[in-house]
């Protein structure tokens, strides 16, 4: 099996998002234990504010924060389901499409069978992006 010129660019590609993502991944779990990023120092307020929390009689503030936190991530998860329906729509008329992207002057021709596999991969990651904000949802309700 040879890679034709067309195809080595896309194994490159795709190996670049690989690898940029799961070093992000790395580098920011490593990075955030040390130094004061922005995730760090919500998760000491949070912390602060739980703590705070217990000594209150009060919670009506509280809950309508943990609702509003909650809002924002089920809207997420909502732009992901929206996105994913986009993708398969385009994956369904994948002709339509590469004909359409043939005539952009600044695109580069594809076939058929590539930009549906292109498709998935962009699906897939926004399967991903769904079940993120699914499961951050879920840990807003433990709250």
């Amino acid at each position: 099996m040879t890679l034709s010129d067309s195809t080595l660019p896309h194994l490159i590609a795709v190996l670049w998002f690989i690898i940029c993502w799961a070093g992000y991944t790395r580098y920011a779990s490593w990075r955030g234990r040390d130094t004061a990023c922005l995730a760090s120092v919500l998760h000491l307020y949070r912390q602060d504010w739980m703590q705070r929390l217990l000594l209150r009689d009060n919670r009506i503030a509280d809950a309508n924060v943990i609702g509003n936190l909650e809002r924002n991530a089920s809207f997420f998860a909502s732009s992901t389901l929206i996105i994913l329906a986009g993708i398969l729509t385009a994956l369904g008329a994948s002709d339509r499409a590469v004909s359409l992207l043939a005539d952009l002057p600044f695109a580069q021709p594809v076939s058929r069978g590539l930009s549906e596999v292109k498709l998935l991969c962009l699906a897939v990651v926004f399967v991903y992006a769904f079940f993120t904000f699914s499961w951050c949802m879920r840990q807003y309700n433990f709250a």
